[in-house]
């Protein structure tokens, strides 16, 4: 009959922690027990061996869900990166794929941890990476940097702006649908849409802003410009042509003072716009009314000089003076007389006046017997 002993207790502990086959375990503090325990002294423990397996990695990330890379295009190369994590959330390092992507897109790449301690098996795993759209800036050329900004030319103008992307560099240039010719402020609608994949399409409503020309006066009279005639005794004014861009005739101006008598006068013409495209402009000008010529006829032999018998009397060579539109002007009479009889050949003279020229004819005079 067997004896009543068992042993119980005691702690079975590896050589170490680390993963491995056949690893040593040894038991300490065991004790007996039963009926016939106190016939027995527990001197030795055998040994024994046993394995420890390899734990598994926990691999989590920085990107969408936790994996991977996830951010906005900004020209670089990013790779998807990922944590590793072991037994009781030890970090055991970073990784890394092998692969980067620099363009917006949605990408799958493998991370792989390989270890490096012996207690984890390797593991690998496929994350997603996200790189984002990024935004671009679209400014202009206009007043506070878009749309269009220029004077009244008679074309047609669009509003054009300039679009940059990531670090300012220029993605190109985009111009509106719409085009201005007359003067005004405008807001039209400039568009980008991206051809590289990497920019949200873009759209912004931009002023352009359409200014007034200068209109030119030129007119009629000496130097171009006024009223330049002979005295006819009308009124006259001023008058002048205004021209635009390209040499387009606008109009004519006159003056609001009208002259008749001999003189040079300054005027001002002013030019209102009507079109909305000119600035409304004002210039003196000059009027030149020149002296008229007379006409001297008389009373003698062929309508002149003096025309009589002898009667024992002086007599003088006289004419009339007639301006324009016939008007009698005077009568005028030479400066020397004749008594006897014969043929005569005496000068009158007209001396002039405000409106018309001096003048001087020689006629003949006839006392006859």
């Amino acid at each position: 009959m067997g004896a009543d002993v068992s042993m119980s207790g005691g702690t079975a502990a590896f050589v170490d922690a680390n993963a491995g086959s056949d690893k040593t375990v040894t038991l300490t503090g065991a004790t007996l027990s039963g009926l016939d325990a106190g016939n027995y002294i527990l001197s030795a423990v055998n040994t024994a061996t046993a394995s420890i397996t390899k734990a598994t990695v926990t691999i989590t990330g920085d990107g969408l869900n936790g994996s991977g890379y996830y951010g906005t295009y900004d020209g670089a190369a990013h790779a998807a990166t990922a944590t590793g994590t072991g037994v009781g959330s030890a970090v055991l390092g970073q990784l890394a794929s092998g692969r980067t992507h620099t363009n917006a897109g949605v990408y799958s790449d493998t991370v792989t941890y390989t270890d490096g301690t012996g207690n984890y098996k390797n593991a690998s795993k496929v994350v997603k990476s996200y790189v984002l759209k990024a935004a671009a800036t679209i400014t202009g050329d206009g007043l506070n940097g878009s749309g269009y900004y220029g004077t009244y030319d008679g074309q047609a103008h669009a509003a054009t702006a300039t679009v940059t992307g990531v670090g300012g560099v220029v993605l190109g240039q985009v111009t509106s649908s719409t085009t201005h010719t007359d003067v005004g402020i405008y807001t039209d609608r400039v568009t980008f849409t991206d051809v590289t994949g990497n920019y949200k399409d873009t759209i912004k409503n931009i002023k352009s802003y359409v200014l007034k020309a200068t209109a030119t006066i030129t007119g009629d009279g000496l130097n171009g410009s006024g009223y330049f005639g002979t005295f006819d005794g009308q009124a006259h004014v001023a008058t002048a042509t205004v021209t635009g861009v390209g040499g387009v005739i606008l109009g004519q101006v006159t003056s609001s003072t009208t002259h008749t008598d001999v003189g040079i006068y300054s005027d001002t013409v002013t030019y209102t716009d009507q079109t909305g495209n000119y600035q409304n402009a004002s210039k003196v000008v000059k009027s030149y009314i020149l002296k008229a010529t007379v006409t001297i006829t008389g009373d003698g032999l062929n309508g002149s000089g003096y025309f009589g018998t002898y009667d024992g009397q002086a007599h003088a060579a006289t004419a009339t003076v007639t301006g324009v539109g016939g008007v009698i002007l005077g009568q005028i009479m030479s400066s020397t007389t004749h008594t006897d009889i014969g043929i005569y050949s005496d000068t009158v003279t007209f001396l002039g006046d405000a409106n018309y020229k001096a003048a001087s004819k020689v006629i003949k005079s006839y006392i006859i017997g």
